[in-house]
């Protein structure tokens, strides 16, 4: 893991750059899980999220000159899910963490036995067990506590249903939280964004849910494909990764208003065509709170006349999480480059 000073400042030895994770000693990281992905700092600058494991400096801020190799450690992150307590604990992915850095959100992968495929979307507490009576790996880690997962079973709280008064006709709520696969947390953290049910047929879009009240606002309605996706420290602005200009989808999600029943069935065929095998076509889209609506569709951020290795170069495509600086004023993307054609492909 690296950190890197973008104020223009550097670190005593004249780089602008650490390694956080170099040199430590084994005793430091013992149980470690996975790669580092989808790494998160919380606001205060004193601890990481890197994939299912937990980052510290002995309580420094990472940017601090005492946070030495022999002070940091590496914790895994554990989520029970069994009586006993024992095993590895359940499978995580996409894990995100509360802005209150306390907190992470996560979503899991279910399949049953007649091999329905399914996902549930989870939040839950960071408890640290320093010497671990069960379960594994029996080392210093962060057990996940008080986890709930975010979705209900009542048959009122479902994004469609029979109507219980006719049953020849189906009721579709889109005001309901249907947390798919989660992406994060609002910048205050009041809220969770997740892919939920489409509100319009074979248009995925990106939602938000007030984990006090339940109160869902759709975040995206562009028929083109959103994913990736981060909220201002203020609430105010969205920045979402975007497939809005590429017209990947255009031709079966540009029919607005059509209720989405076909998307009980076909969400995963749907989504599979924002890519080109491995190309991916998203763009950094700024949209402000209040969401996509009428002629409004944000505005791109890496517009430009799209000379080669410009950041709107058509073969630099955007990847990954987008993330907003703590202040709000900054954003950081990671963008791909894919060879053209006439350079032999990619």
């Amino acid at each position: 893991m690296i950190i890197i000073k973008t104020d223009g400042r550097t670190f005593p030895n004249g780089d602008a750059w650490r390694c956080l994770t170099c040199g430590l000693p084994e005793g430091n990281a013992i149980g470690r899980t996975g790669e580092f992905d989808h790494p998160e700092t919380s606001w205060d600058g004193r601890r990481l999220l890197a994939g299912q494991n937990i980052i510290e400096c002995s309580g420094y801020t990472f940017t601090d000159t005492r946070c030495t190799p022999d002070r940091v450690h590496v914790y895994p992150l554990r989520w029970n899910v069994t009586a006993a307590g024992s095993g590895p604990g359940g499978s995580m992915r996409e894990i995100r963490l509360h802005p209150d850095g306390v907190h992470v959100g996560f979503s899991s992968v279910t399949t049953t036995r007649s091999g329905k495929f399914g996902q549930y979307s989870y939040l839950g507490r960071l408890t640290f067990n320093p010497s671990p009576a069960t379960g594994t790996p029996a080392a210093p880690r962060y057990d996940l506590t008080k986890v709930t997962r975010l979705f209900s079973t009542a048959p009122d709280r479902q994004a469609v249903r029979v109507d219980p008064k006719n049953p020849g006709r189906l009721l579709i709520n889109p005001s309901v939280p249907t947390v798919g696969e989660l992406r994060g947390f609002s910048g205050t953290g009041d809220e969770v964004t997740y892919i939920g049910y489409p509100t319009e047929s074979s248009n995925i879009d990106v939602y938000a849910a007030n984990l006090r009240t339940g109160k869902v606002r759709r975040l995206t309605a562009h028929p083109e494909y959103a994913d990736p996706l981060d909220i201002s420290p203020d609430d105010k602005w969205t920045i979402a990764m975007d497939t809005r200009g590429s017209d990947r989808q255009m031709f079966m999600a540009g029919m607005r208003a059509i209720p989405p029943i076909t998307d009980l069935i076909s969400t995963s065929a749907t989504s599979s065509t924002r890519n080109n095998g491995q190309r991916r076509f998203f763009q950094p889209i700024l949209i402000d709170r209040f969401g996509d609506r009428g002629t409004y569709a944000g505005q791109q951020l890496n517009a430009g006349d799209g000379a080669p290795g410009s950041v709107s170069d058509p073969y630099w495509n955007g990847m990954a999480d987008p993330k907003w600086s703590p202040d709000g004023t900054q954003i950081t993307y990671w963008q791909s480059f894919v060879v053209p054609p006439a350079c032999g492909g990619a």
